[in-house]
Parts: C-alpha cells; sequence; structure tokens
C-alpha cells in the first residue's frame, strides 16, 4: 500500500512539472530575431482561380521588418522586379504571422536555428504555399565595421606557429660577395698546393674559378689534393 501511493506520489509530480519544463526551453526564444538575413522565397498555388507561382529573394531584419522583391507568373503573366515591405511577428513555438505591403497576409513556421521557414497564404480565394532558404545573416554594424577596417595579412606572413615575420628576400649583393669570397678562399688553398708551384697563377682562373661557379656554395667544395670540386 505505501509502495502504490509512493508510486502514485511520483506520477503526479512528473506530470505536474512536465508543462513547467516545456515553458522553460521554447523552440525559438529568440522571437522576431530567429530571422536575420536575406532569404530565397518560393511559392506556388492559385489565387482567385488563377494559377501563381514566385521566386525571388526576402529579407528579415530581426526586429519584425521585411523587404522582399520577386518575380512572379500569375496566369502566365510575367511580373518582374516586384518589391513589397511587411512586417512579422514570431512565437516562442517558431510559428508567426507575416502581413505585406501589397494587402497579402501568410502564417508560418520557422527553424529553431533561423535557416528557414514554410509558409501558406491566409487570404480568401488564395491557396499558395512556399518555402524561405536563408542566403546570408544579417551582418552586425560592428562586423561590417570591423570588415571595412581589417587588412587582409598575405599568409607568407606567418609561420605555422601564428607568429607574425617579415618578407625575407634574397639579396644578390650578398650572394656575389659570399661567392667572391669562397673563390678568393679557395685560390689561396690552390696556390699553397703542391701542384700550384708547377703552375702559373693564371690557371686558377682557367682551370679552378668554372669549376667552382658550376657547383653550389659551401664549405670545403674544392678539393686542393686531387685538384677538383666536390658535390655539397
Amino acid at each position: 500500500m505505501t509502495k502504490l501511493l509512493a508510486s502514485c506520489i511520483v506520477a503526479l509530480f512528473t506530470f505536474a512539472l512536465a508543462p513547467l519544463a516545456l515553458k522553460a526551453s521554447p523552440l525559438c526564444p529568440l522571437g522576431n530575431g530567429t530571422l536575420h538575413g536575406t532569404y530565397i522565397v518560393s511559392g506556388a498555388g492559385t489565387a482567385g482561380g488563377a494559377p501563381i507561382a514566385a521566386v525571388g529573394e526576402i529579407t528579415w531584419d530581426g526586429e519584425g521588418n521585411t523587404i522582399a522583391t520577386y518575380t512572379a507568373s500569375l496566369n502566365g503573366d510575367i511580373h518582374k522586379g516586384v518589391t513589397v515591405t511587411g512586417t512579422y511577428s514570431i512565437n516562442q513555438d517558431c510559428t508567426g504571422s507575416h502581413a505585406e505591403s501589397d494587402g497579402s497576409h501568410y502564417d508560418f513556421v520557422a527553424f529553431p536555428d533561423g535557416h528557414g521557414t514554410t509558409w501558406i497564404s491566409t487570404d480568401n480565394g488564395a491557396s499558395v504555399t512556399g518555402t524561405t532558404v536563408r542566403l546570408k545573416p544579417v551582418e552586425s554594424t560592428a562586423e561590417a565595421r570591423f570588415r571595412s577596417s581589417a587588412t587582409a595579412l598575405p599568409p607568407a606572413r606567418f609561420q605555422s606557429g601564428g607568429e607574425l615575420i617579415s618578407h625575407r628576400r634574397s639579396d644578390p649583393q650578398k650572394k656575389r660577395s659570399e661567392t667572391q669570397r669562397r673563390h678568393e678562399a679557395a685560390k689561396r688553398q690552390w696556390r699553397n698546393s703542391s701542384r700550384a708551384s708547377s703552375l702559373e697563377p693564371e690557371k686558377y682562373d682557367e682551370e679552378i674559378q668554372p669549376r667552382l661557379a658550376s657547383v653550389p656554395i659551401c664549405q670545403n667544395c674544392f678539393d686542393t689534393g686531387r685538384m677538383r670540386t666536390l658535390r655539397c
């Protein structure tokens, strides 16, 4: 008997608290801010007995205002560049209503993340349904200011750890000086070698220097004993 009573009390508390839990987690807590940015809007159906279809773009400002521009086909007649403004309201359960300046009215359900809606016309004589899908979100004023003032740095200026470094370019003059220094060192070694005593100094420029110019510059590139250049 005691266990049965305890079970009933737990069940009563569960059912009593369930509505509170649902209220604590609304699907669209941002209300009108759920929809923000530019969306693709499309729909089709009948209006006044005539077939109608439309596609275009609609911008929701996140504060209850819209502006849309679209192309419509009404009974086969094409109307391009139609622009209307409007107002909207979104409830916390993601249902909403929308009224436009041409006198049309709609009900819709928004996705909680705001990426789109499914809508239906609520005007008498119209049977039109459609969807909206986000193209891009609204950029805040702070973000726009940052983007306009930010200057992109070339990737080459960053090391793998993100440290900013300066561009380094090779200095041709420094490279020539290094080459000359190595040739002078090799020439002194050649003059002190055993073969140097039997050759005239000019032979260095004829035999040795061209060989040095054809190999990479590094330490000990010249073997004075064998009078030949070595690979680095």
